[in-house]
């Protein structure tokens, strides 16, 4: 596969950019419990049961979508370049740091710390099943474009939820480092998956693969990828390519 930038590989760039804009500007269903908790109406048992019921999707990323987005990954440079977002996953070898282990933390200060849910082992039911199935079965490009939108929402809106949970449930910081270290560090990884996407985006089946994914992730998680507030971070446009 030739990956040599193009005018068309940069305009897809810029596609997927204004898309993933658009993304978070879409009107949030009013009982979206991610509006309730910014708006200061979301009792603590619903965000309980949200963010628990969350918690195997952080370890299927763990366990399963970042070791096939690496396992995938066409080239030796590409893979370097893409586990410099993935390292951070890892804690960067701190394992106290890695995500998982924060999100624990952020569990516990919701009441969470006695529930039987969260072993680091995923249940075998249906629904893990199925999202393990899923990682399997698709390609590196649809793994891409999945990736790239999960990585756009820390820099978009978890920043505003962290200030959020703090306000409505005297949180600490300490409690909500798993959101404010994606809002801080997505933001640069994120970047890296929008030049990956560019790269691999050489033909119009691979860009639908790309475009498809990203769309399909964002509907997927529409609590998190619509207008929760202000919008800090905007991705759309690149210097010198329109």
């Amino acid at each position: 596969m030739s990956r040599q930038p193009s005018p068309d590989s940069y305009a897809f760039e810029s596609e997927l950019r204004r898309s993933c804009d658009a993304a978070y500007l879409r009107p949030s269903a009013r009982d979206n419990p991610m509006r309730e908790l910014v708006e200061g109406r979301l009792p603590i048992a619903e965000a309980r049961r949200f963010w628990a019921g969350r918690w195997t999707r952080v370890l299927v990323l763990n366990q399963h979508i970042l070791p096939a987005l690496l396992r995938t990954c066409p080239d030796l440079e590409s893979r370097a370049n893409l586990w410099r977002s993935i390292s951070v996953e890892y804690g960067e070898g701190k394992y106290e740091r890695s995500h998982p282990v924060l999100y624990t933390r952020f569990l516990k200060a919701l009441g969470l710390a006695e529930d039987p849910h969260y072993p680091s082992k995923l249940p075998d039911d249906p629904e893990t099943r199925r999202l393990v199935l899923a990682v399997e079965n698709a390609s590196w490009l649809e793994l891409l474009g999945a990736f790239l939108a999960r990585e756009t929402v820390g820099p978009k809106v978890f920043g505003i939820i962290a200030d959020a949970l703090r306000a409505s449930y005297g949180l600490s910081d300490a409690d909500v480092e798993w959101f404010t270290v994606h809002a801080v560090g997505d933001l640069d990884d994120a970047n890296d998956i929008f030049d990956l996407a560019r790269q691999f985006g050489t033909n119009p089946e691979a860009r639908e693969r790309i475009r498809a994914a990203m769309l399909a992730w964002f509907d997927a998680n529409s609590e998190y990828c619509c207008a929760l507030g202000p919008i800090p971070i905007h991705y759309a446009g690149l210097d010198g390519h329109a």
